[in-house]
Parts: structure tokens; sequence; C-alpha cells
């Protein structure tokens, strides 16, 4: 399987209260969002704008995924919910814009922490982990970047509440970038022993342009001194 990524989505966390008013320990947000840009991510010194395409995420991906709610993706914190192949106390809902998630705070101490610093706006973000499928990403050159579209995901692992965005910068597969890269580098070695070819080849002509014109000349100035001598 492919490099598992991490990407942060800045769609704030809610916690609503109740039908009759009361405060509720459901908290729901948005974990992935289509067709939105990110910022400027950075992999290795190669800079990219990444885009997920709606197809990326579908019913069977949700249905196969063991998805955990985490906080600030540490599992030895503790689990705040699980969706575990499309069921559990974790809601996944899939949606025409990104997907989005509804879960039941716990009531354990990271449960309470969380739920209490969501109600506060302490925590107010959320990031999510998956797995590209192999061929399931598309780079193209845009000028000194890259745009990268994900069209498949493989899986999802995990949704998280964070604390800051750190991992945009996060390390991606790079794989089609890497092959991208690989024919671009072709590409520009193929330009470059062509321009090679194209200046040796001129530069015979012309060498056998002044051979031509030198040949000219000395026969010329051998048929001008025949003519002298002739006078």
């Amino acid at each position: 399987m492919e490099k598992r990524e991490l990407r942060f989505n800045p769609i704030s966390l809610r916690c609503d209260l109740n039908e009759d008013g009361t405060e509720s320990r459901v908290i729901t947000g948005t974990a992935i969002v289509f067709n939105s840009p990110s910022e400027l991510l950075n992999e290795q010194g190669i800079r990219f704008i990444e885009t997920i395409k709606p197809e990326a995420v579908t019913p069977e991906l949700i249905a196969k995924s063991d998805i955990v709610m985490l906080y600030n993706h540490e599992k030895d914190a503790g689990v705040l919910a699980r969706s575990k192949k499309g069921t559990g106390t974790l809601t996944v809902i899939l949606t025409a814009t990104g997907v989005d998630f509804a879960f039941e705070a716990p009531c354990s101490g990271i449960g309470e922490s969380v739920l209490e610093s969501v109600k506060r706006g302490d925590l107010d973000a959320c990031s999510f982990a998956f797995y590209v499928s192999q061929g399931g990403d598309t780079w193209i050159k845009q000028g000194d970047f890259y745009q990268r579209t994900i069209n498949r995901i493989e899986l999802l692992t995990d949704f998280s509440i964070v604390v800051n965005p750190a991992y945009t910068a996060t390390s991606c597969n790079s794989r089609g970038l890497t092959e991208l890269i690989e024919v671009e580098t072709a590409e520009a070695e193929t330009a470059i022993l062509l321009a090679a070819e194209q200046a040796e080849t001129q530069r015979l002509l012309e060498i056998e342009a002044a051979e031509a014109l030198e040949r000219a000349l000395t026969a010329y100035y051998t048929n001008l001194k025949e003519r002298v001598k002739s006078l």
C-alpha cells in the first residue's frame, strides 16, 4: 500500500444544543472538502497545491474503512469514536461537497476534555489520514509549482481533532510526482540531445560550406594566375 498521508482541514467543529435547549455531547464537523484547492504544500522541496475530487471517496470506501476519531492523531490518548466498516459510534456522511462526521463525546477523560474545548472554541479544526490508491492521483506542472489531483483514495484510517494545522506540510505519496519528474527529465534530456545534434549538424554544414568556398576560391585564383601568364 502507498504511503499514509495526513491533511488538515480548517472547517470548524461544532457542538450544537439539543432540541430541548440542553447542551449536546454530539460533535460534528467536516473531515474532507471536495474541489477545494489546498494551500501551497511542500514535499521534499517540491511545492504543490492539492485538490480532492468527489469521486475519490465512495460509499464502498467508507464501507471498507476502519476509521477512528482521535485527538491529534494519537491513539494512545484514547479513541473518541469509531466507524468500523460503515457502522459504529462515528457517523460518516458522504455529501456532494465532502465528508462530514458526527459522534457523541464519550464520558472519558479525553472525551470530556475535547468536548469542553470544542464548546469553548479552543479546538475548532480537524484533519484526516488516508492512503491514495496506486495511480489514484495526477500531477501537472504549473509554473514553479505542481497541481496534484487526488482521484481515488484507497483507505481512510482516522479523522482527528487537532490543535493547529501542523499537518499541512506532511509528506505525501510522491509516486505520481516521481513518475512525472522522470518523464520531464527524460524529455529535457531528449531536448538537450536533439539540440546538440542540431548544433553539430549545423557546424558540419558550416564547415562543408567553408571548405566548398575555399575550393572555389583556390580554383578561381589558379585560373586567374594561368590567364595572367598567357598574356
